[in-house]
């Protein structure tokens, strides 16, 4: 019987070195601390049995790590986060082969696929079988009619174009940043929690990432590392201050954070029109902060019709890796997939129709795009009980919490 806590306890020392990794340029001498620690998890969870564990919830993000630590799945999850330029011919090969071997071991464990079981460690109904199940949780949004796009590359271009329309461009300034993400933390109240929490403004390949650095539940702590790179990195703060504040106000690290829960309480803090607005007066005046809001709005709803197409071109890879076909054929079937589903919510269409294998959310992070779209209802949703409920009401609420 193996103690649960003490994989957690690694776990969480293994999110402290990745950020170290980061901070660090991914040092030698972390990222063998890293690989000792990683080796740790699977030397305690060879010892384990899903049977042995009955909450299902506990159960399946155990086995969820454990597949991880599969060799063959490590080495190609290694691949795609490590190596630079990979071709796509390459990559859509290498994304099926990663999917079926997920799918094997969560099926030996009694799970009817890998996204399956991800979605019972997210812990959502246990009647839920099949990664298109969730869309029973998910309005379709309408069609996007934008100008005919040829590629990814000129679909950002447009993206970010929109977010400057009425605004003179410039580089975000690495200090105005952060400046700007401590004067968030200040307005949502969190002035105590400002020396709990590592800001860290420069040139790195993501464009913002939050970390859980707590090491005592006594004194937590958390880390966001942004990249200054134009209009957008505001935005970007507002939702990595947001997982940072839930990291630093939970009860515990030592548990399963449910991955819609983390993003909703980012996207509500990204969302949040008048928080942002009172921020953005601070540094440009009220009419360009109005302009930068409206202009957000033109981009959220382009970015929620882009998740769309992702998951559905994600749940048809699922369903076509385990086919009894070809590799070329499953190749295709999927292509086939993206580029429909690409042109009906974006118009978009895309020379390299192999592009699909290439958007980490396919790899290193498989069946998770989902998570975003619901946060964004779930928000809404808050949002409109808490306009239509007394504030005496809400008060009580909180005061339980």
């Amino acid at each position: 019987m193996i103690n649960t806590n003490e994989i957690l306890s690694l776990r969480n020392k293994l999110e402290r070195l990745r950020w170290e990794s980061y901070i660090n340029k991914e040092s030698d001498d972390i990222l063998s601390q890293m690989s000792l620690v990683s080796q740790s998890i699977s030397d305690l969870l060879k010892q384990w049995h899903p049977e042995n564990e009955n909450n299902i919830f506990v159960r399946s993000n155990l086995l969820k790590l454990k597949i991880a630590q599969v060799p063959e799945i490590k080495d190609l999850f290694d691949y795609f986060d490590y190596e630079e330029n990979i071709p796509a011919e390459i990559a859509c090969k290498k994304t099926i082969e990663l999917c079926q071997l997920r799918d094997y071991y969560s099926i030996e464990a009694g799970y009817s696929s890998y996204p399956h079981l991800v979605l019972l460690s997210e812990g959502f109904s246990g009647q839920i079988n099949s990664y298109d199940s969730i869309l029973n949780y998910i309005e379709e949004p309408t069609p996007l009619n934008l100008i005919s796009l040829d590629s990814m590359d000129e679909y950002w271009r447009y993206y970010q174009d929109i977010a400057v329309d009425g605004i003179e461009y410039y580089d975000v300034d690495p200090n105005m940043l952060k400046d700007f993400t401590i004067t968030l933390i200040d307005m949502l109240g969190e002035e105590k929690n400002r020396e709990r929490l590592l800001i860290v403004v420069e040139n790195q390949s993501i464009s913002g990432v939050a970390f859980d650095l707590t090491k005592d539940d006594k004194i937590k702590s958390a880390g966001i590392l942004l990249k200054p790179k134009g209009i957008h990195s505001f935005f970007v703060s507002a939702h990595e201050v947001g997982h940072a504040l839930l990291y630093l106000n939970q009860p515990s690290n030592m548990c399963f954070l449910p991955i819609w829960l983390d993003e909703t309480h980012a996207i509500y803090i990204e969302n949040n029109s008048q928080l942002l607005k009172k921020a953005f007066c601070k540094y440009f005046d009220e009419k360009i902060a109005a302009r930068l809001l409206s202009n957000r709005k033109i981009g959220k709803d382009m970015e929620l019709r882009r998740f769309y197409a992702s998951l559905l071109t994600e749940i048809d890879m699922w369903r076509i890796s385990k086919q009894n076909s070809s590799l070329d054929s499953k190749i295709e079937a999927i292509s086939k997939s993206f580029g429909t589903y690409y042109k009906t919510y974006l118009d978009t269409t895309f020379q390299n129709k192999l592009q699909w294998s290439l958007d980490t959310f396919r790899t290193i992070d498989p069946v998770y795009i989902h998570n975003y779209i619901i946060a964004e209802k779930l928000c809404v949703t808050i949002e409109d009980y808490l306009y239509s409920t007394d504030i005496d009401t809400i008060k009580k609420i909180l005061s339980r919490l």
